[in-house]
């Protein structure tokens, strides 16, 4: 199995996460200047799992880099073949210290093994 930093792009915020894991880490990660825009409705980005995987922690863009979330971002990663969450909802606001290309903010979730399948990453609030 491999472990794996699991992130939801926001640039738009619009949500990503093209899963190609690799051991301990980040599955996608997002460069300066992806834009912004207030968006209060829901996102979410479909990907598969070809081989099982850990998720280990679950994060977000941070369009200006500093690590501060000043809204309320909710993500969670759900099955879409049994339409279940398979995550716990993780809560982003305050400040993060910043991880990947330096515009992704992450939180440790109690580790979920993915299987084979569909999943969404799926998010509000922005």
């Amino acid at each position: 199995m491999k472990m794996t930093r699991l992130s939801a792009f926001f640039g738009l915020l619009a949500l990503a996460g093209a899963v190609s894991a690799r051991a301990d880490n980040i599955a996608y990660t997002d460069p300066a200047n992806q834009g912004r825009q207030a968006y209060g409705g829901n996102l979410a980005l479909n990907f598969n799992v070809l081989s099982p995987i850990t998720v280990n922690e679950l994060g977000v863009f941070n369009a200006s880099g500093s690590g501060t979330i000043t809204g309320t971002i909710k993500v969670v990663i759900y099955n879409t073949g049994t339409n279940t969450a398979v995550t716990p909802v993780v809560t982003f606001k305050g400040n993060y210290s910043p991880a990947g290309l330096g515009f992704d903010v992450f939180q440790a979730i109690t580790p979920v093994v993915l299987g084979v399948g569909s999943y969404e990453v799926h998010a509000v609030g922005f």
